[in-house]
């Protein structure tokens, strides 16, 4: 064989072994790179589940302070009455027994 045409054959067969390692690199880096984006978007599902999660306790928690602040006003307003009416069968009492 023609020692030039050799020489270019071992040359396209250089840069084809050279191709075909930066090919294999390439291929292990997007491999690497499709694991980071599938943990990314594990993580990215947990974190916006939990973000539900505490919205949902947040309005829960919400809704359950006001109901409990109503509850604390009728307490106070039942306690008020509970006196009035204490005071007036003390009174009741005591004339009842003059």
């Amino acid at each position: 064989m023609n020692p030039m045409v050799q020489r270019q054959l071992q040359r396209i067969e250089a840069a084809i072994r050279d191709v075909s390692r930066s090919l294999n690199a390439f291929e292990e880096r997007i491999e690497l790179r499709q694991q980071d984006f599938e943990t990314l978007r594990k993580t990215s599902w947990s974190q916006r589940k939990q973000i539900t999660a505490l919205e949902r306790a947040s309005q829960e928690f919400d809704s359950i302070s006001a109901r409990n602040e109503h509850l604390e006003d009728l307490h106070s307003i039942l306690r008020e009455r509970l006196r009035t009416i204490l005071k007036e069968v003390k009174s009741l009492g005591g004339e009842y027994r003059t």
